[in-house]
């Protein structure tokens, strides 16, 4: 018969659930363990007679058993194979008229109308079958972590259950006790702290504060007694005395500075808040 073809290989397979060569592979596999076992039985049963008359003869059985291996081993390969060949075209083999004429047919193929398929529809398919295996993966996940969670509140309620039912030792229910005493008056201290804290801030930051503090600091800041104000004051001064008229006279200066007090705010607090721009300024006279 013919070689075997993939068609007729993959119908076989599919209908033994196993490949054709692996049947030929065990059998020779088989053989060779045997001849393998034998030449080892044969080495050591000489090995055991290895004195003859005074001499040793170890070398030479070692030697002549390694031989025999080899002769054997090319026997039985060469007879292997003829084996194969034979085995793979007569015994598992199915012919290729009967494969093209339809007359073979597996079970479950039977009465089934092949049409092209849309690619389409496929694509559609594919993705399902993507979605499912994700949606799988997904739930598997779920159910382990679900399996965990049961596990830990199944524990949880034999702790309680052993507890409530007094498992637990007089020693070790005080000692628990009294290490969930601070507990309640820590809880205590935190409400009263924070109802402190809330009647503080109501008091203090309420809307109204805050606005008029922000009305003084608008104030302050026009009226030059900010940070702002000053530095802006300040750096008018230098630049005016860096760069003003050196040709003037000593009396135009005079009358210059006094023009310059007379317009300036009658009180002295204006000059303390240029002198002192800082916060404790502000709150001193606002």
């Amino acid at each position: 018969m013919s070689a075997p073809t993939m068609s007729s290989t993959a119908v076989l397979t599919e209908l033994l659930e196993f490949p054709p060569v692996s049947l030929v592979d065990d059998l020779i596999n088989t053989v060779n363990e045997v001849m393998y076992r034998c030449t080892e039985a044969m080495e050591r049963y000489l090995q055991q007679r290895s004195r003859i008359g005074g001499r040793d003869y170890t070398d030479e059985i070692k030697l002549g058993t390694a031989k025999l291996e080899t002769l054997l081993e090319n026997v039985v390969d060469k007879n292997l194979d003829r084996l194969e060949l034979y085995v793979l075209r007569n015994v598992v083999s199915i012919p290729a008229q009967l494969l093209e004429d339809g007359t073979f047919v597996l079970k479950h193929y039977e009465g089934l109308e092949l049409n092209e398929c849309n690619d389409e529809l496929v694509g559609k398919k594919y993705a399902a079958v993507e979605e499912a295996f994700a949606l799988h993966s997904l739930l598997r996940a779920r159910l382990r972590e679900t399996s965990k969670a049961f596990a830990n509140v199944k524990k949880f309620k034999e702790l309680v259950l052993q507890l409530l039912e007094g498992g637990g030792s007089d020693d070790e229910m005080q000692v628990l006790a009294k290490s969930l005493e601070p507990v309640g008056d820590t809880l205590k201290l935190l409400a009263t702290q924070l109802r402190t804290l809330y009647l503080e801030n109501e008091e203090f930051c309420n809307s109204k504060n805050i606005s008029a503090l922000l009305d003084k600091y608008s104030e302050c800041c026009e009226s030059g007694a900010s940070r702002p104000g000053y530095i802006a004051h300040r750096t008018k001064e230098v630049v005016d005395t860096l760069f003003g008229n050196e040709e003037e006279s000593d009396t135009e200066q005079a009358v210059s500075v006094e023009d310059n007090k007379s317009a300036t705010s009658p009180s002295s607090c204006s000059e303390e808040l240029l002198s002192h721009p800082d916060w404790s300024s502000i709150q001193k006279h606002t």
